[in-house]
């Protein structure tokens, strides 16, 4: 049961974008200015992508036929990959994580998106606390359980490449593990094979 993180590394010259994510990009000097948490597709085990979740300062309105500002539920086709990098998660294998996960997430649908802590980080680089605000990479890194969880996007993203990497070295240690016992078991057995055909030389060892 994957699910993956969307990192936005906005648009190309001559598209206008949003002026958040362009001020975020300028001011902070970072790869990212905007990031989705993406689950699969309802009814699936691992089909991209499914429901988006995040939180928006510049989205469209609803009378203008968006799903207007703040943390919500979306749906993005991610069409252009080119502006996106996206990394898949592991830790979540089950229906019951993925659902947690969910329930997770709901709880801070509504809230309303963190402008005066986006402007005193981009300004003054100061951590602003805004209760029940949040930008798109603070309720995400939340929900998934980074510590600590105010992170810009890209502060984010190497999070989960080192938590990625990680995971990874772990595997290949426990793979490394794995195959020095049964080579260990072999040579024992390969041991044993030529005492019981050579006993004689066995007892010489012994004496």
């Amino acid at each position: 049961m994957p699910v993956w993180v969307a990192f936005h590394k906005g648009y190309p010259k001559g598209h206008r974008g949003s002026w958040l994510g362009r001020m975020i990009k300028r001011v902070l000097d970072e790869p990212f200015p905007h990031v989705e948490l993406v689950l699969p597709k309802e009814g699936t085990i691992d089909q991209f992508p499914g429901k988006s979740f995040s939180s928006r300062g510049s989205e469209k309105s609803k009378r203008r036929g968006g799903v207007g500002k703040g943390v919500k539920w979306k749906k993005i086709n991610y069409s252009h990959r080119e502006r996106w990098i996206i990394i898949r998660l592991p830790g979540y294998k089950t229906l019951e994580q993925i659902k947690a996960l969910k329930d997770e997430c709901q709880k801070f649908i509504g809230k309303k998106y963190d402008y005066l802590g986006a402007l005193a980080w981009c300004g003054l680089k100061k951590r602003a606390e805004w209760a029940h605000r949040w930008w798109c990479s603070e309720v995400i890194a939340r929900v998934i359980g980074v510590k600590p969880w105010r992170l810009t996007p890209f502060e984010l993203y190497r999070c989960c490449s080192i938590y990625i990497r990680e995971q990874v070295g772990q595997k290949l240690a426990h793979h490394e593990r794995v195959m020095r016992r049964r080579k260990n078991k072999k040579d024992r057995k390969k041991r044993k094979k030529n005492r019981q055909k050579c006993p004689k030389a066995g007892k010489m060892r012994q004496g």
